[in-house]
């Protein structure tokens, strides 16, 4: 169901963003629009903003590895 968890990851965010929730849930809105959605644009989008917002949290690194390797297939990933 990941569209209802969009709808609920981003009422989180709006609501609360600068809360640890917040910040959260904007990382999981690029999460789910790349891995579960494929829809890579907004993931991208969602992931520049965590990045510009939150660059010195624990997710910034797996944020900007996820924008790297947006689309690409895990054996890729793993081979490089």
């Amino acid at each position: 169901m990941p569209k209802e968890a969009v709808k609920i990851f981003e009422k989180i965010y709006e609501t609360y963003p600068n809360t640890k929730e917040g910040m959260n849930s904007l990382f999981m809105l690029g999460f789910i629009h790349a891995n579960e959605l494929n829809d890579y644009k907004k993931a991208k989008i969602y992931y520049q903003k965590f990045i510009e917002k939150y660059p010195n949290s624990e997710l910034a690194t797996s944020a900007k590895f996820e924008l790297e390797n947006l689309g690409k297939e895990p054996e890729k990933i793993i081979q490089r």
